[in-house]
Formats: C-alpha cells, sequence, structure tokens
C-alpha cells in the first residue's frame, strides 16, 4: 500500500474531507491530493502533524505494509470502543467475536456433504423383519427377489 492510499485512509477514517485536512495543516487542498495521488510527499515535520490530527502513528505511514500483528486505524477504535464497554458489553462482543471467528473457521474447513443416515430414517423394509422366520419363508422372500 503507497503512502498516499495510507492517508486517504486515515484522512476518511478521521472523518475528514481533503480540504479540512489541508486547513488543519494550514496547507492546501491541492497539496493533501498530490500527497493521496503520491505526485509527492510531506517532510517528516508535517508527516508528525498528520499523524497528530489523524490519530495514527508515524509507522502506519512509514511501513511499507501493516505487519500481521500490527493493528489498523479501525481495529484501534474499535479496542479504545470495547475499553470503554461496562462488564455486560465486554461479554457481549467477546461472545459475538468468538462465534463468528468459529463460524468463520468452520467454512476454512473443507465440507464433508456426506453425512450418516439416522436410524429413524433407515428403510424398513418387509424382508428385514426382526422377527425369526422359517427357512421355508426366507427362501419364500428370496425367491420373490430373483
Amino acid at each position: 500500500m503507497t503512502f498516499g492510499e495510507k492517508l486517504k485512509i486515515a484522512r476518511t477514517e478521521a472523518g475528514l474531507k481533503q480540504a479540512e485536512l489541508a486547513k488543519q495543516l494550514n496547507t492546501t487542498g491541492n497539496t493533501i491530493s498530490n500527497w493521496e495521488n503520491n505526485v509527492s510527499k510531506p517532510d517528516l515535520d508535517m508527516l508528525s502533524y498528520i499523524c497528530g490530527i489523524l490519530h495514527v502513528n508515524a509507522s502506519f505511514f512509514l511501513q511499507p505494509s501493516l505487519p500481521e500483528d500490527e493493528v489498523s486505524i479501525q481495529e484501534l477504535r474499535m479496542i479504545k470502543k470495547y475499553r470503554t464497554l461496562d462488564s455486560h458489553g465486554k461479554e457481549m462482543v467477546d461472545f459475538t467475536l468468538t462465534k463468528e471467528y468459529e463460524r468463520s473457521e468452520s467454512l476454512r474447513e473443507p465440507q464433508d456433504n456426506v453425512t450418516q443416515m439416522q436410524a429413524h430414517l433407515m428403510p424398513n423394509a418387509a424382508h428385514e423383519s426382526t422377527t425369526p422366520y422359517t427357512a421355508e419363508e426366507r427362501q419364500d422372500d428370496d425367491n420373490m427377489l430373483n
């Protein structure tokens, strides 16, 4: 992800338009547009101000891509919201997250579409009688099948 793409994500997640960010940085909307389109990049001092306004770490912009264990801006905001919940709210979020994780994981596993027939659905044909019958009756059944 390029610097410009990251800047646009951080800006939009902060709920700011290019002009609004430009005003806070004392620059122009055209400058913000150039940064987001990778025409140019801000200097380190300006990057520091951008990070402060958008509430992101400089590593978000400077690393080529987010490491797997690094949280995104959206995830960081969710964590902040989670921390403000009472114990019931946290319990509800934990329950929902666990169930959704289990559901997602089950979708990744190969599905076996063949299931065992339940006993009450098994055919109960006349020749499968559980009552004992004579050799003559067995022979009659066999003759009917041949």
